[in-house]
């Protein structure tokens, strides 16, 4: 859970979405996060979103580089899920190092559709769990909406800058 993001309280999602908008491309913030039980602060920097998020959508699972039997993609919460290819690393500036599956598509009706996830973000974890295949981030994403606490913490990579965005389905108007 998120506290606090360049010292302003966050009480709703939106209220994240706004201060993190509002802070210049390159320059980084202190993200306070509620984390395994403890607070815990993180510096993130922003970053800039791809001018062509159509040309990520269209490409992601088409890569050269895939295995032609499977692309592997998968649907949970109405996002839709790639495998990262050497095309789309190079596409989303995504370090070698940076391991996850790419948002290929959100649907508007998608209850994360409201919390800064973006077509082309790479979801590195779900929960502090690392994924690396669609498969893998669907059945996790999949037994967070169903825990107990409803809350999800995703792990992005958004053009080499890694960021957490959050969504708990018990703060529906959090929008």
């Amino acid at each position: 859970m998120i506290e606090s993001f360049g010292g302003q309280d966050i009480a709703k999602l939106r209220d994240l979405t706004r201060v993190v908008a509002e802070t210049p491309v390159g320059k980084s913030a202190a993200v306070k996060v509620w984390r395994k039980g403890k607070e815990t602060t993180i510096e993130p920097m922003i970053g800039e979103q791809p001018a062509n998020m159509d040309l990520v959508a269209s490409n992601s699972g088409n890569g050269e580089d895939q295995q032609p039997a499977a692309p592997q993609k998968a649907t949970a919460l109405g996002l839709k899920l790639a495998p990262l290819t050497a095309e789309l690393r190079k596409q989303l500036k995504v370090p070698a190092t940076v391991k996850g599956v790419v948002v290929s598509q959100i649907a508007d009706s998608s209850p994360l559709a409201d919390i800064d996830l973006q077509p082309g973000d790479v979801i590195v974890s779900v929960n502090q769990e690392p994924v690396t295949t669609p498969k893998e981030a669907v059945a996790k994403l999949k037994a967070a909406q169903s825990s107990q606490d409803k809350s999800v913490l995703l792990q992005i990579n958004r053009h080499g800058v890694n960021a957490f965005v959050a969504w708990s389905s018990d703060q529906s108007d959090n929008g």
